[in-house]
């Protein structure tokens, strides 16, 4: 395992004798900002694992510091006691901050790039002796890192107040103690001195005898030579995840002499100048778990294979009884990935399932559905997830409905308000057109000021960019509402190629733009946003439940979202 020598052994901490049993205290510089408990983070993906079960989460918890020594940590650190949540599900462990040694070993051993080697929940060893409660004996929960949880009570766990180097509580992986009511944990989190952070608008320095619980998350220097290097895997390369490591030569040679575990250890990944982005590995993942000065990418993630899943339907089956009314779907007409002259460029279009699901759901609803496009004509569609769904499959042989997406109505001969709901499509070829026709705005304008139910998923959101309330100011303003995400729309490759971000250009003019970001990737994720009558969603995978929620408008039994994030 790659423990570089110039990593120093701290002094040993003892533990009571509640802390046998198996349990042997990590006193390793698990990082070089110093040992477990300085709950230091290189990258968010590699050094994180994720499990399933019950943890307790001290986020930034404001903690008592202990006179005396602690019920489990004794001797020769200070500790302190830190009020935590109570929660069951998933969470997140961050590897070079497990407390015990042979379990941090064998969990960097079998999990080497974190989430990217052990990719389901309860995979990594660390999961087994958390849920089993014999990670410390005598402990009632063990604090971990709940993500999704931070997310829904509305929190942002990136956005982040530098503090300068002071005392704070590492909790993570820190024992805890249930309340006499069982609602709340108490935690006895080690200290560490340092630099570190705490959430964005919360204080670094406490009343006396107090500190924040907190976590360094570290800004590795960056790299001054022009002279970069990647190490690439390899065809020969068997390892779960295939990373490509960028530094200097030097620094990459080193990689391949200590990394025993991953492409470099199988004698499957070769050198090559320039940068990872240049070959094929341009989602970048922070900064290696232990060569601090080495950064890491892997390739852009993959659209998922089709899952019931990810179709994100609030009730499989929902059926709808709307016979007599109108659904307007309006799709973009660029064709291409670049400008429309372009002869050379790949193709693009619509996002295949975020056209086929709600106009399936629309239909089956008893709605009179009508395509139109941009410029009128055909719909070009996005061949790369053309077959995402069994709503794609069911659409494209389907002859109606192909016969829908073929020669249709230019939105300049649409009178928007014959229709109760009007859906906007996503997909990359929006990026070139939605937000940039004034006809489209003006539509969607006269469809607001008369009711009408508006929606639109992913970069179909671009569609509301230049419409107007009737008071002449932008629609958008001060609305709550989501689409694709700047992080996705990186990860996937087309930030410098798309002329429009629907994030940006929604912040741009005063939108509440609300997402929801999972641990590795956004891709995975999704969130329907209701605002009055505008349904929002944010991307592929939401599909599904925006349209459901434009024709739950109709039957009142819908509430308003809330903003998330």
């Amino acid at each position: 395992m790659r423990v570089p020598a110039r990593l120093a052994v701290l002094p040993l901490l003892c533990f009571s004798s509640e802390g046998a049993g198996g349990f042997g205290l990590n006193v390793q510089n698990t990082t070089g900002w110093g040992p477990p408990w300085a709950d230091a983070i290189l990258s968010r993906v590699a050094d994180f694992v994720t499990c399933h079960g019950d943890y307790a989460l001290c986020y930034y918890a404001q903690c008592s510091l202990r006179a005396e020594a602690g019920k489990w940590i004794q001797n020769a650190t200070m500790t302190s006691d830190c009020p935590c949540e109570l929660h069951s599900g998933l969470y997140h462990v961050m590897i070079n901050a497990i407390l015990d040694e042979s379990l941090w070993r064998s969990t960097r051993e079998q999990c080497p790039m974190g989430a990217l080697s052990c990719v389901f929940p309860n995979s990594a060893p660390v999961c087994a002796r958390i849920n089993a409660g014999s990670f410390i004996p005598g402990a009632h929960r063990i604090s971990t890192f709940g993500l999704q949880h931070v997310l829904r009570h509305h929190r942002w766990p990136l956005a982040l107040t530098e503090c300068a180097a002071d005392s704070y509580a590492g909790c993570m992986t820190a024992p805890c103690r249930l309340a006499a009511d069982g609602k709340v944990a108490m935690c006895e989190c080690p200290v560490f001195k340092g630099p570190f952070q705490v959430q964005d608008g919360n204080q670094c320095d406490l009343e006396a005898g107090m500190i924040p619980s907190g976590f360094a998350f570290q800004h590795a220097p960056n790299l001054t030579t022009s002279a970069m290097y990647s190490l690439v895997p390899t065809a020969e390369c068997r390892s779960v995840a295939q990373i490509c490591y960028e530094s200097t030569l030097a620094q990459l040679q080193q990689v391949q002499i200590e990394d025993q575990l991953g492409c470099p250890g199988q004698h499957a990944a070769s050198i090559h100048p320039g940068h990872c982005s240049e070959h094929g590995y341009p989602l970048g993942l922070g900064f290696d778990p232990i060569f601090s000065t080495v950064h890491i990418s892997a390739r852009v993630p993959h659209i998922p294979p089709p899952t019931e899943l990810l179709e994100r339907c609030e009730h499989r089956g929902k059926r709808y009884n709307l016979a007599g009314k109108r659904a307007l779907i309006i799709a973009t007409s660029h064709s291409v990935l670049g400008n429309s002259s372009c002869k050379t460029c790949k193709k693009t279009g619509v996002s295949s399932p975020e056209m086929t699901i709600p106009y399936l759901i629309f239909r089956d609803a008893g709605l009179n559905v009508t395509v139109a496009t941009v410029q009128g004509g055909d719909v070009p569609v996005d061949t790369v997830a053309k077959y995402y769904t069994h709503w794609d499959i069911r659409f494209w042989d389907d002859a109606t409905a192909v016969m829908a997406v073929k020669n249709t109505r230019a939105v300049a001969l649409v009178n928007f308000t014959e229709f109760d709901a009007i859906y906007m499509v996503g997909g990359w070829g929006a990026a070139w057109d939605l937000g940039k026709s004034m006809i489209l705005a003006e539509g969607i304008t006269r469809a607001f000021a008369a009711g009408k139910v508006l929606g639109s998923v992913c970069h179909g959101a671009l569609g509301f960019i230049n419409a107007q309330k009737p008071d002449g100011s932008l629609l958008v303003k001060g609305k709550k509402m989501t689409a694709i995400s700047n992080r996705q729309v990186q990860q996937l490759g087309i930030g410098k190629i798309t002329p429009m971000h629907p994030e940006t250009e929604l912040r741009k003019r005063g939108a509440l733009y609300a997402k929801r970001s999972g641990l590795l990737t956004d891709i995975d994720q999704s969130l329907v946003v209701v605002d009055g009558n505008i349904v929002t969603g944010q991307n592929q995978n939401s599909a599904c439940e925006t349209a459901q929620k434009m024709l739950d408008k109709f039957t009142g039994v819908l509430q308003e979202t809330p903003l998330l994030v």
